[in-house]
């Protein structure tokens, strides 16, 4: 449900090599058909969430772009933060934290991007251990801390910290 729309009527969905669309809950369409819209990198979107501003935050094969419904446009890619731009580039899940970070999982690590600093943090880099684990989904608990699965098992970030504690069987 898109948190601009004080009706409640417009939901925005992303389909796997579809795109992204407006739908309309009330007449049962879609509004707005973004998979040609201009600025976008990559109809193929794997995650999709709407932070607590109202940004439609995107992840693709191509990084991540940001859409101000308001306005009904593309407004950011963020592509740059890779370590390796030569690597797949896919962010496969996204998730928003209490201090409104965007935390990317990707191919090439754990991100967390500071909206306030405007800058982006490689958690691989931040702490080693976490190295070749790709978290599949990403949370944050009540106590701060940033829970993630993985195929090695279940994972906490402690983001002050910079600690990992991972849960196996």
């Amino acid at each position: 449900q898109d948190k601009t729309d004080i009706t409640g009527n417009t939901w925005w969905v992303s389909v796997w090599i579809g795109g992204l669309y407006k739908w309309n809950r009330n007449s049962l369409k879609i509004d707005e058909d973004y998979v040609q819209a201009a600025g976008i990198k990559e109809p193929g979107i794997f995650s999709l969430i709407q932070a607590k501003d109202g940004m439609i935050w995107m992840g693709h094969g191509l990084g991540v772009q940001v859409l101000d419904p308001k306005q009904n446009k593309l407004i950011r890619h963020y592509v740059d933060f890779f370590p390796d731009q030569k690597k797949r580039r896919s962010v496969t899940f996204i998730s928003e934290d209490s201090r409104s970070n965007m935390w990317f999982s990707t191919y090439q690590g754990l991100f967390s991007f500071d909206r306030r600093g405007d800058s982006v943090i490689n958690w691989w880099k931040r702490i080693p251990s976490m190295k070749d684990i790709y978290p599949l989904n990403i949370r944050e608990s009540a106590e701060g801390y940033i829970w993630f699965s993985s195929g090695q098992g279940l994972g906490r970030i402690d983001p002050v910290k910079n600690e990992l504690l991972m849960i196996t069987n």
